[in-house]
């Protein structure tokens, strides 16, 4: 007969417990101001997506950018090297018909006519590799204006390179910024609720912007 008295007590106990947690949920606005500040971490959430991802978009630019330099850098050393393989054969050439233009004025004067005719067909071959020459010299001139033009575009390119870094380095700073004000806005939300129910209010809290951080990422 003593124990039903005791359940009876136990029974009311958690009646009112029950009755005094519906109160604190539905008598004050701590869900609504839960639901303000879920609201606004899902806002910065977003942000820090967009964040994320032009950050992403950036990189990616910057290595195709990188690759381009590299490519042009190479193609400038291989030009360079043609350049300075055809100035040594241009200065060869040269020194040839120097020589040949000097034995042609001595055996002017002494050689026979035959000698003369075999002198002129050197000439004539000598010409014909002062026009090869002269066409080798017109290809320099032209590497030359092609290893001008890939340095300028080098200038650009590397210019464009450093305003990316600049860029990348001043959106990574957002991201901790976040992550930084998260922890208090959390802290400022689970202290506005008390008892049993702050716990599964905080719980609940805590899945949803856990699993906002899980989409942000």
């Amino acid at each position: 007969m003593k124990i039903l008295p005791r359940k009876k007590s136990i029974a009311i106990d958690k009646e009112n417990q029950s009755a005094q947690l519906t109160e604190k949920l539905t008598g004050t606005d701590n869900l609504s101001y839960l639901d303000g500040d879920i609201a606004i971490f899902d806002e910065k959430c977003s942000r820090l997506k967009a964040v994320i991802h032009q950050n992403s978009v950036l990189s990616q630019d910057k290595i195709r950018q990188t690759r381009e330099l590299e490519e042009y850098k190479t193609a400038l050393v291989v030009q360079q090297q043609r350049q300075q393989a055809q100035s040594d054969k241009n200065e060869v050439t040269q020194k040839q018909l120097i020589a040949l233009k000097k034995a042609q004025s001595e055996l002017i004067q002494a050689q026979s006519v035959t000698q003369m005719r075999e002198t002129q067909e050197q000439i004539d071959s000598t010409s014909q590799q002062l026009d090869q020459l002269r066409f080798h010299d017109q290809q320099r001139r032209d590497l030359n204006a092609q290893v001008i033009q890939i340095t300028s575009h080098i200038e650009q390119l590397e210019s464009e390179i450093n305003g990316y870094e600049k860029l990348i380095t001043t959106k990574k700073s957002k991201p901790q910024k976040y992550a930084r004000k998260a922890p208090r806005q959390i802290e400022s939300a689970t202290t506005t609720t008390k008892g049993c129910g702050a716990r599964e209010l905080y719980c609940r809290f805590t899945r949803r912007y856990t699993l906002s951080s899980m989409r942000c990422a």
